[in-house]
């Protein structure tokens, strides 16, 4: 999917990326090893994020909400999480 959003991004050449959850704390790490802090991990994903808005011609914009990482919760585990109204069901 992202691979695609990209290349219509960058085709078209305008547009606006949001980045809704832009206040992070996760990366992906060996067992036991320690990851770099959440303000790191923030400036480094906002940057990249930028940097694609900047290539594809696209305004970058960053709500200040944070992820998963930051309210306790693994980002990559949906368990215990409610489904909503209307969803498809997963396979």
């Amino acid at each position: 999917m992202c691979v695609f959003v990209g290349a219509l991004a960058h085709r078209r050449r305008c547009g606006i990326l949001l980045t809704a959850f832009a206040i992070a704390a996760y990366v992906a790490t060996r067992p036991g090893a320690d990851g770099p802090n959440a303000d790191v991990v923030t400036k480094t994903r906002r940057a990249e994020d930028a940097a694609f808005s900047k290539a594809c011609g696209l305004e970058a914009r960053f709500l200040e909400v944070m992820g998963a990482s930051m309210l306790g919760h693994h980002p990559l585990n949906s368990l215990g999480l409610k489904r909503m109204p209307g969803a498809s069901k997963t396979r």
